[in-house]
């Protein structure tokens, strides 16, 4: 799964725009599949995404910490 590299530099941008003095983000995503198999035929199959990020700010030498799985 592609990492959308825009979204993370907004992030970026916003803590720096509302005042930190230095940002970091750190984004992940990825895909799961989960199959089973009884007497050589597909029994189950599961597939699911998840995305998640957190960003961490310092600000007039005090650091801040932030996690989200939602992109609003």
């Amino acid at each position: 799964m592609k990492i959308d590299t825009g979204f993370a530099g907004e992030v970026v941008s916003k803590a720096i725009q509302k005042g930190a003095d230095l940002a970091e983000v750190f984004v992940r995503a990825s895909r799961n599949l989960s199959l089973e198999i009884k007497d050589q035929a597909v029994d189950s199959l599961e597939s699911s995404l998840s995305f998640g990020y957190s960003l961490r700010i310092i600000r007039d030498g005090r650091l801040g910490f932030s996690y989200s799985n939602d992109r609003q």
